[in-house]
């Protein structure tokens, strides 16, 4: 079997995806919990096993909060989102890495080209069916402000499309995904000025799926990282919140900046 015929294999089985209707595509590398069979726990590179570069550790229920989220959007619009989670665990395969560092075992090679494979197939789709525009979030967790969600941009490369043809407000105002958050009172950082003013933080700028993906690529999308603290996961019932204000984000930007002028 090919490794691309493996992938398709494999996909049922590692992802949790969907096809959808709307110009947004949620993904989500991190947050899964299942072994891969036959595959040791990664090593890591070897220049970061001590350094504290290399991470394994599940970000906790953001697998359960991306496809909540997903619902709650269908929910709002009537309409589907994309969505791609991965359900391997992170130990075995991280997604948010280049292929020569996320993975140590061919098994989890399959599993890590077809969540990518995926993730390509409906960014291409997206490019073809919606010209005006579309957006990727990718959702993570991060434990170095529990009741903050950090933006991953690069620093505005990520969105270049986007901020070209709306300005910053798009990215930082109050119809954009982080001003609608921030309106409900959910800090953000950086706070809501034009992208590189202040600089995103380190370790927070946005991974190898925003890089890889965004619109600063010929073919990607407008692409934020978002990084968000424990008290928006870990409790069932203010995960459903947050899901709830995401999906309002989602929708706000989406009417205001990838609706079609009639």
């Amino acid at each position: 079997m090919s490794l691309v015929s493996a992938a398709a294999a494999q996909t049922n089985e590692f992802l949790q995806v969907q096809r959808g209707e709307l110009p947004v595509i949620i993904t989500a590398p991190h947050g899964g919990s299942l072994a891969i069979p036959g595959v040791p726990k990664r090593l890591g590179p070897e220049g970061e096993r001590t350094s504290g570069k290399f991470v394994t550790g599940q970000d906790t229920r953001t697998f359960e909060l991306a496809t909540a989220t997903a619902k709650r959007v269908e929910e709002v619009t009537g309409k589907k989102p994309y969505l791609v989670a991965m359900k391997a665990h992170r130990q075995f395969v991280d997604p948010n890495r280049p292929e020569k560092e996320a993975v140590e075992h061919p098994n989890a090679q399959v599993v890590h080209a077809a969540f990518h494979g995926q993730v390509r197939e409906f960014v291409d789709e997206l490019r073809k069916k919606f010209p005006q525009g579309a957006l990727l979030l990718d959702i993570h967790g991060q434990a170095a402000s529990t009741n903050t969600i950090f933006r991953g941009t690069q620093n505005g490369t990520t969105v270049m499309k986007m901020v070209e043809k709306h300005g910053a407000v798009a990215l930082t105002g109050e119809h954009s995904i982080l001003g609608y958050l921030a309106a409900k009172g959910i800090n953000v950082s950086p706070t809501n000025t034009p992208p590189g003013s202040p600089r995103e933080t380190s370790g927070f700028s946005g991974g190898y799926i925003v890089r890889s993906y965004g619109s600063h690529t010929t073919n990607g999308v407008d692409a934020i990282q978002l990084e968000f603290g424990g008290a928006f996961r870990t409790d069932a019932k203010k995960r459903e919140e947050t899901a709830k204000f995401l999906a309002e984000a989602i929708k706000a930007y989406t009417e205001k900046y990838l609706t079609p002028a009639k």
